[in-house]
């Protein structure tokens, strides 16, 4: 397991480099078109102190593990992983299909869009809550709500990074995820 701490704010306008990436390779072909790099995000930039690790899994039964804490001390409040689609994504696309289980919490899915954003960390985002057993999500684009402002339409082809997150509130992560697709039609 690595930790990884990536300025957040310079990563909305950035990639980071390999050293400071991993492979992302749950998100299948069809979501983001081939090898598509894993990032982690903090709240370190903002003076935050929550903390997120990724253990992915290479057996028959391929995971993403996300452990960390969110906490909203010091200004905090958030973590990501994320990955950018390595194309553009489907017109068709109408949502995400993937399984997860962990500790009983909420977590969300955040979707930005490429282009000028206010402010610069503006997403869209849908929350999902989690038990210990596995369990399969169907999430529609047209459920996402706005956060922020953006100059481009909520459409699968502006999309710049669909991540997964714990945010705003003081608690552990523990996510498992797994078989992440594009719901097309």
């Amino acid at each position: 397991m690595k930790k990884i701490y990536i300025v957040f704010l310079l990563s909305m306008f950035i990639n980071s480099d390999e050293e400071n990436s991993a492979q992302c390779n749950l998100y299948t072909d069809n979501v983001m078109g081939g090898k598509s790099t894993l990032k982690i995000y903090t709240d370190d930039v903002m003076g935050g102190k929550s903390t997120l690790e990724e253990n992915s899994t290479s057996s028959s039964d391929e995971y993403i593990h996300l452990i960390g804490e969110v906490t909203t001390e010091n200004n905090g409040g958030f973590v990501r992983m994320g990955c950018q689609p390595q194309k553009e994504l489907s017109k068709s696309a109408r949502g995400l299909k993937f399984m997860a289980k962990g500790n009983n919490e909420a977590y969300e899915i955040h979707i930005t869009l490429s282009g000028m954003k206010l402010p610069p960390w503006s997403f869209f985002r849908k929350e999902f809550k989690v038990d210990e057993k596995w369990q399969e999500f169907f999430i529609e684009f047209n459920d996402f709500e706005k956060y922020g402002y953006s100059l481009k339409s909520f459409k699968p082809q502006n999309f710049r990074e669909i991540a997964f997150a714990g945010y705003g509130r003081d608690f552990k992560v523990d996510l498992f995820l797994k078989d992440i697709e594009l719901i097309t039609e």
